[in-house]
């Protein structure tokens, strides 16, 4: 098993095309409507929103680790085979 830090930046790449901002400037509108029930489901999906953007942000943050992570790795890796194959 070895890392790859290009195989690593490819799986990683998808998240970079995320804009978790555009969930949290989204508005809920329901319209003239003053149902109780239908407000308070209008809240709640503004909140589920502000959530999702959260997590969405979160999850690019952990993404972005994989590639440091792989870099160290591949380095680790470079060391060993140098080592073991007595510096060839």
């Amino acid at each position: 098993m070895k890392s790859n830090v290009n195989v690593a930046q490819d799986a990683v790449s998808k998240f970079g095309g995320v804009n978790t901002g555009v969930l949290k400037g989204s508005n809920v509108s329901i319209g003239a409507s003053n149902i109780s029930s239908i407000k308070a489901g209008a809240k709640l999906s503004k909140e589920l929103l502000l959530d999702l953007s959260d997590l969405a942000t979160c999850i690019k943050a952990q993404a972005d680790k994989f590639t440091d992570l792989a870099a160290i790795i591949q380095a680790r890796d470079t060391q060993d085979r140098s080592r073991f194959s007595g510096g060839k």
